[in-house]
């Protein structure tokens, strides 16, 4: 993959891994929404030691992993511990998250494109479409621009360990892939479900 195609991409993650709101909301304690989070400083693990896997072959050649830790929102007891995983291979890149929510925190759910789309700063305007689920993962496909290539994209979101007596779930894997295609078409649905085939976790 082009180095400034990945500079933009990793730009992206960032983002994503400040604590924007947008990439965690909407997140609750005991019912109230929550302040911003503070973020923590991200360090390199083993993928093996990690909740979510994603598997190296067929899809991707390279794959590397970071926790960072557990997060607070100010004090107050909501906690948030995320891994993220980056992918890649020569045409594809795929940035994923997983928000594991500590005591009392639960995370609602929201569509790829609500949690991702604001921060996601790549994407062509008017390009996003909604898709049938994919192993169980809810999909927005869009259109990628960088310079004068556009990539063909997706987002995608899966909640796991529904909170009882509450609306929420401890677990969220979300995250964005993009391939370079050669093609103004979105990806088949085929690509999608073999993408989304590599992300394992065991309380899925």
């Amino acid at each position: 993959m082009p180095r400034k195609l990945t500079k933009l991409l990793a730009g992206s993650l960032l983002l994503l891994g400040c604590g924007a709101a947008a990439a965690f909301g909407p997140v609750r304690s005991a019912g109230d929404a929550a302040p911003p989070m503070i973020p923590v400083a991200a360090e390199g693990v083993d993928c093996a030691k990690l909740d979510v896997t994603v598997a190296v072959g067929g899809v991707f050649d390279e794959i590397k992993c970071s926790r960072m830790g557990s997060g607070g929102f100010g004090g107050e007891s909501v906690q948030i511990d995320r891994a993220e995983i980056v992918a890649k291979s020569l045409l594809s890149h795929m940035f994923l998250m997983h928000d594991h929510g500590g005591p009392r925190t639960y995370m609602q759910r929201q569509t790829p494109r609500s949690l991702l789309e604001e921060s996601v700063d790549f994407d062509v305007p008017g390009s996003w479409e909604s898709l049938e689920s994919s192993n169980d993962f809810d999909i927005n496909t869009f259109f990628g621009k960088f310079g004068s290539a556009q990539l063909s994209c997706f987002a995608f979101v899966r909640y796991a360990g529904h909170v009882s007596h509450s609306i929420g779930y401890q677990n969220r894997v979300f995250g964005v892939y993009c391939e370079a295609t050669g093609r103004d078409t979105p990806l088949s649905a085929a690509r999608i479900d073999e993408v989304t085939s590599k992300i394992k976790a065991d309380f899925f």
